[in-house]
């Protein structure tokens, strides 16, 4: 019977149409898979982001940023911690004490100074918050970017010389009787540097001599006088009437500490 059946002319012809409607029945429906296979993954190659070589390779507990110091915090000069404030956010720690310092500083870290920095995420307990530090590793730093001014050597013709800084006017002092000025005997007895305030440094001068402690404790950016390197060292105004600024009290506090 099975015979009959495929040898039939009729159902030949019909298995046919049948054979052909079904080809064109999957074919349309391939054009739809996810309506009538379901939910269809395509794999896609992995394309490999290149990494910006500019990018800094700084771990989660290190951070490189740059901007303006607003603050100082000089409690090292009391063998405690020196802090600067970078855009009245961060804090970096700088001095400790007499811990060395594996970190570098390059320039003097004045209020207003702008400054590139990389150090790590100060852990110890501080005062303060979003604190950073670069002791502790060779790597870190804190670089004066806009750095006015440069630290050079008065002459040698005192016998002691000390470092100031470069936009300081220097006048050398001199004294002796009237008979030695007119022989042009008069002896240098120290230096007068006038800063571009207005404010004047004097180091030296005659009968300058002093001891270590004669003036007391030095307290950076208070003290207007101290003894250095065995001679006065004091800042003052042409005029009484006229104060010190804090930021001329803070150089010659550089001016001092630069020179101990």
């Amino acid at each position: 019977m099975q015979n009959k059946f495929f040898n039939s002319k009729t159902n030949t012809i019909l298995l046919l149409i049948l054979v052909v409607l079904m080809i064109i029945a999957l074919r349309w429906m391939s054009q739809d898979k996810m309506k009538y296979f379901g939910t269809s993954q395509t794999f896609k190659p992995v394309t490999q982001i290149p990494q910006d070589k500019n990018q800094s390779q700084v771990s989660s507990n290190e951070k490189q940023f740059s901007g303006t110091i607003t603050k100082r915090d000089d409690g090292c000069f009391a063998d405690g911690l020196c802090f600067i404030q970078i855009d009245n956010n961060y804090w970096v720690l700088h001095t400790k004490g007499w811990t060395p310092t594996l970190g570098t500083v390059e320039g003097d870290l004045n209020v207003g100074s702008k400054v590139e920095v990389y150090a790590e995420k100060y852990n110890e307990e501080s005062s303060y918050k979003n604190t950073y530090s670069i002791i502790g590793n060779s790597k870190y730093y804190i670089k004066v970017t806009n750095q006015e001014y440069s630290w050079i050597l008065s002459p040698a013709k005192f016998g002691s010389m000390v470092l100031y800084p470069s936009n300081w006017k220097i006048t050398p002092q001199y004294y002796g009787s009237a008979a030695m000025q007119a022989g042009g005997e008069e002896s240098l007895v120290g230096y007068n540097f006038t800063l571009p305030s207005g404010s004047m440094v004097m180091w030296g001068g005659a009968q300058s001599g002093c001891g270590e402690k004669e003036f007391g404790d030095f307290k950076y950016a208070t003290s207007s006088i101290t003894c250095l390197k065995g001679y006065r060292a004091s800042i003052g105004r042409a005029s009484a009437r006229e104060s010190l600024s804090i930021n001329d009290l803070k150089i010659f506090g550089d001016f001092v500490l630069k020179n101990k």
